[in-house]
């Protein structure tokens, strides 16, 4: 592959009010854009979520590979929204890189800071 990304769904469930857990269904890639030459290779990830309703929790945890080679050389960039257009009580976004690998971290309108922990090889931020 000579560019791009590449995403693996690692777990998807919800949590029941009743405490049950319910698995996905199916994990599917689509191609909107199969019909233009240029971008036929875009894919989406499509997740059924079964027994959605008001209050309860979904879990979706999800790897990114970056193949991607810019100008600036090798380049990760990645945007996380804590509120989107759907009510959030609680999201969390971790990241896992090489010790090497030196990041700038850019928050936009929150005074959030990373918790930031060493494991082996790698540093995680939660």
């Amino acid at each position: 592959m000579p560019g791009g990304e590449r995403i693996t769904i690692k777990k998807a469930r919800t949590f029941k009010l009743d405490g049950t857990e319910v698995e996905a269904t199916s994990i599917k890639d689509i191609f909107p854009l199969e019909g233009y030459r240029l971008y036929s290779h875009v894919s989406q990830k499509v997740i059924s979520m079964p027994a959605l309703e008001e209050g309860v929790t979904i879990e979706y945890q999800y790897t990114l590979d970056d193949y991607s080679r810019g100008f600036i050389g090798k380049n990760f960039q990645d945007t996380f929204y804590l509120q989107d257009f759907e009510p959030i009580q609680s999201c969390r976004y971790v990241l896992t890189i090489p010790e090497e690998v030196e990041i700038k971290i850019v928050n936009f309108k929150t005074d959030i800071e990373p918790e930031i922990k060493k494991d082996e090889s790698k540093v995680i931020y939660t």
